[in-house]
């Protein structure tokens, strides 16, 4: 017998395919339209997986990838889009109230723009929103708003600037009219601390240094300023209305809008539009609108103590008559800050959806409202939209993140039954919203509504 040892053999191994195990995911979207807003077009039967709150992967009907998802949510035949956001914001309700109602429409992102509003710790505020102590969009906190009356001199505007850059406020609002060398040092120190501003226009410079901004606060207060004639002394009232005048009379011509238009984009500032705050004052001062503003249905999304005042005829300050503008007038104007934004939105000045909830504008609810006055003004729905999604990351200096839906961005969007590209109403159908690694589903949302309604009856 021959003995051979074992070692004197190799063993041979035969190729084999390697098997890879399927990509693990937190949530699949399958079956959904995309409406993405990094261009117009809709991306039909798609599946967005989603790791980690970011979308790591969009596969098209013909696709294959083998996944494994914790959560899949069926969208077939619904249309998904980035979410909106309310860049003029006030707190006057119950802050829990106030953020379902964004979240309920689709609204991710909002911007406070005053310390005091409701008497609440807005910075406490929006750590307990990131931090997921509450429920709620993202939240971009102001700090006080800067007025001469808080800014007396250099020294009190130093020290107010080190309360913004101490605490990291998010952005410098600008209320009124300030001596040239505070403006310089507000600007200067938000600058060096990458701390954004916007706020009013500034009567009394020129329009160049009111365009030193990073954006402007309503498309109204181009009504107030002139291109080549700042105030050169306190404006009263019977200064400002012999001057109001005036500068309508200047903006009822094309080519001095033109002229703006050109400012606003070889300075890259930006302007939230408000339209919707300005349309209310119309509401107030028609009879027949006020007194169908009693009945809407979503009232009950107003605290009880603004219905008292703004739903009353006695109590709602623009119902007295000694109120200085006529309707006709409100309605002149109001024309013309629509002109004049569709007409900036034409030659390419960047325009941010924001409302200025105040009186009876209701918070979440308004953003959609102004979506349509942007379209009713002669804005197609994808520009409307990109005014409440890409042009906010852009002007946030975010966009490789947020305001679009791209594999790699962060999973921020919304799911509505129809194509909001058809119609802008489509917008207002959320059935879904997903935000902070977190999916609301339309039972979700009924019940976010239900408590914010509960909220604002106290």
């Amino acid at each position: 017998m021959v003995s051979i040892a074992c070692s004197d053999f190799k063993q041979t191994v035969l190729p084999q395919d390697t098997v890879q195990p399927p990509m693990a995911v937190d949530f699949a979207f399958t079956h959904v339209n995309l409406v993405p807003m990094n261009q117009e077009q809709v991306l039909r039967n798609r599946t967005v997986l989603v790791k980690d709150e970011r979308i790591v992967a969009i596969l098209s009907d013909d696709e294959t990838l083998d996944y494994q998802a914790v959560t899949t949510i069926d969208g077939k035949d619904q249309y998904v889009l980035p979410g909106l956001a309310d860049m003029h914001s006030h707190l006057r309700m119950n802050p829990q109230a106030m953020f379902n109602q964004y979240i309920a429409n689709g609204v991710t992102t909002v911007r406070n723009m005053s310390l005091k509003d409701g008497d609440q710790d807005h910075l406490a505020l929006r750590d307990k929103l990131k931090n997921r102590q509450m429920t709620g969009p993202r939240y971009l906190v102001s700090g006080p708003q800067l007025k001469p009356e808080n800014l007396p001199d250099m020294a009190a505007a130093e020290k107010m600037m080190r309360f913004y850059v101490e605490n990291g406020f998010d952005v410098v609002k600008i209320h009124a009219d300030l001596p040239q060398d505070i403006y310089d040092l507000v600007l200067t120190v938000s600058k060096q601390n990458n701390i954004m501003v916007t706020g009013h226009t500034q009567h009394k410079m020129p329009l160049a240094d009111t365009l030193r901004m990073d954006s402007v606060e309503h498309v109204e207060e181009l009504l107030y300023i002139s291109m080549h004639e700042p105030h050169t002394e306190e404006v009263d009232a019977k200064i400002f209305f012999r001057d109001h005048a005036k500068k309508l009379a200047d903006f009822e011509k094309p080519e001095y809008r033109l002229e703006m238009a050109k400012a606003f984009i070889e300075s890259d500032t930006a302007i939230v539009t408000t339209l919707t705050i300005f349309d209310a004052i119309t509401d107030w001062l028609d009879d027949e609108r006020f007194s169908a503003l009693a009945t809407r249905e979503h009232n009950k999304y107003l605290p009880k103590w603004i219905k008292e005042q703004y739903l009353s005829d006695s109590q709602n300050p623009y119902r007295d008559p000694n109120w200085p503008f006529t309707l006709e007038a409100i309605k002149h104007n109001n024309n013309l800050i629509q002109t004049l934004m569709a007409q900036f939105q034409q030659q390419g000045v960047q325009l941010i959806l924001g409302v200025d909830a105040f009186g009876t504008v209701i918070p979440g609810f308004s953003v959609h409202k102004e979506l349509g006055i942007m379209v009713k003004a002669g804005l197609s729905p994808f520009q409307a939209l990109e005014t409440g999604t890409i042009n906010v990351a852009r002007y946030l200096g975010e966009d490789d993140e947020r305001g679009s839906i791209e594999q790699g961005k962060l999973a921020d969007f919304f799911m509505v039954r129809n194509n909001p590209l058809e119609n802008i109403e489509n917008a207002q159908q959320v059935t879904g919203v997903f935000v902070k690694d977190q999916w609301h589903n339309q039972a979700d949302l009924t019940a976010m509504l239900a408590k914010a309604a509960a909220l604002n009856a106290r």
